[in-house]
């Protein structure tokens, strides 16, 4: 007979009541773990959900462990120390491969998976539906990018396609000629060499051939020898020059504003190009400019860069410098602003 409402329940009741409980536990833990436990001390020990912990054996380690009810039914694993990492284990392995499935579907999609994953260092199978070629694969190998190579077929077809773009032409090439010295042309191209290459001649040293990537590089003077020559810039050309008796070829002259690394400053500089050529996308005004035979525009340059040299810019050598990757004629570029363009221009 039921206790009076508001009271303790008596001993008796206390004991039906942890029975109904256990029982009732005892239903869900079987649901939740099937035959995998031993509970033979469990009953005994059973008084709440939440405490005390109780005696349970796993069957398959034959492990006994502490655990509170609660816990056993909540857990995979049931609280057994083997069987819970084990099935956590399996859990994210099962994910990842859930992942890499999905990625790979998203990636490579002229490409099947033909074996499970089984860990991301472990050899795959990967079918080309394209060429129905299978190749073996690791999941990390393919998240890189099929670095390891692939399927052969379809690496010789893309290297196949890299070579045709590659290939240039005479009429793209000749698009170059007005970025080049007038001294030297471009008169056709040698298909013996891989990647092809250029013939260029030059007034001064003949032919030559060189890639077409050198005559689009900053700082080309389009013939190589004429580079070589001009090495040791500007204090070996001007002993040249004036050993020889040579006036140099003909050039232009600038006081500038540029922007280079989004660094403004003041540039001074001579090429055989026009400033706009040469300086491109940096060049932002031209404060002065004079044509000049060679051997002139080197001893105004020095003379400008002698008398404003503690107005000297460094800051875009040096950003240049921080970058891996320096601008073309950084070591003569001063401060701008009144106390160097005005000066400057006064001065040419």
């Amino acid at each position: 007979m039921g206790g009076v409402k508001g009271q303790r329940p008596g001993p008796i009741e206390a004991l039906k009541k942890r029975k109904r409980n256990f029982e009732k536990w005892f239903r869900e833990a079987g649901d939740k773990h099937g035959d995998s436990f031993d509970y033979s001390k469990a009953a005994e020990q059973f008084e709440t959900q939440k405490q005390p912990q109780i005696e349970i054996q796993c069957k398959e380690h034959d492990q006994w462990f502490t655990v509170t009810p609660f816990g056993h039914v909540q857990r995979d694993g049931g609280g057994c120390p083997v069987c819970g990492p084990l099935i956590r284990g399996a859990v994210r392995k099962n994910n990842r491969a859930a992942q890499f499935r999905a990625d790979f579907a998203e990636r490579y999609p002229d490409y099947e998976l033909v074996s499970p994953y089984l860990g991301a260092t472990e050899s795959i199978t990967v079918r080309c539906r394209k060429h129905a070629m299978e190749f073996p694969a690791t999941p990390n190998g393919l998240n890189q990018g099929m670095a390891f190579g692939g399927c052969k077929e379809c690496a010789r077809e893309g290297r196949q396609q890299r070579a045709a773009e590659r290939r240039i032409t005479l009429d793209d090439t000749l698009k170059l000629q007005p970025c080049l010295p007038a001294h030297v042309k471009i008169i056709g191209l040698d298909t013996s060499y891989t990647p092809t290459r250029v013939i260029i001649e030059c007034e001064k040293h003949g032919q030559d051939r060189v890639p077409k990537g050198y005559l689009t590089r900053k700082g080309s003077h389009g013939c190589p020898q004429c580079g070589d020559e001009r090495v040791g810039y500007t204090e070996h050309r001007l002993k040249h020059l004036l050993a020889t008796g040579e006036r140099g070829e003909p050039c232009r002259i600038g006081v500038m504003d540029v922007e280079v690394f989004g660094i403004q400053s003041v540039k001074v500089g001579f090429t055989s190009r026009t400033l706009e050529a040469r300086y491109g996308i940096a060049l932002k005004a031209i404060h002065f400019s004079a044509q000049l035979d060679e051997i002139d525009a080197i001893a105004l340059e020095t003379e400008i860069h002698s008398q404003f040299n503690r107005q000297s810019d460094l800051r875009i050598l040096k950003a240049g410098m921080r970058n891996g990757g320096r601008w073309g004629g950084d070591t003569e570029c001063y401060w701008p602003g009144a106390r160097s363009a005005r000066p400057m221009l006064d001065f040419g």
